[in-house]
């Protein structure tokens, strides 16, 4: 989906395969997600390493501890390419 090997993807940034337009609206979100408020469900375009766009859904959730305390700022990221759905 994002052209590179899983450990070509340790260490780089989820907003660097966001496109640019989403990025603001993304890094908002994302705030949102990390007090624990609430989780995150966004469709927005991705770009792969070739600088193919195509439509992804992203999901994200605060990580919390097993008393449901929000543990140091971690989220688990699910990410599905819903170009076909669209």
């Amino acid at each position: 989906m994002l052209e590179l090997q899983g450990a070509r993807l340790r260490g780089r940034l989820l907003v660097d395969f966001i496109a640019p337009a989403w990025r603001p609206k993304f890094l908002q979100e994302l705030l949102n997600v990390r007090d624990g408020s609430e989780d995150l469900l966004l469709d927005m375009p991705l770009v792969g390493r070739s600088g193919e766009r195509f439509d992804a859904e992203l999901t994200a959730v605060a990580q919390k501890s097993a008393a449901g305390l929000l543990a140091a700022p971690q989220l688990r990221w699910m990410l599905r390419d819903i170009t076909a759905r669209k």
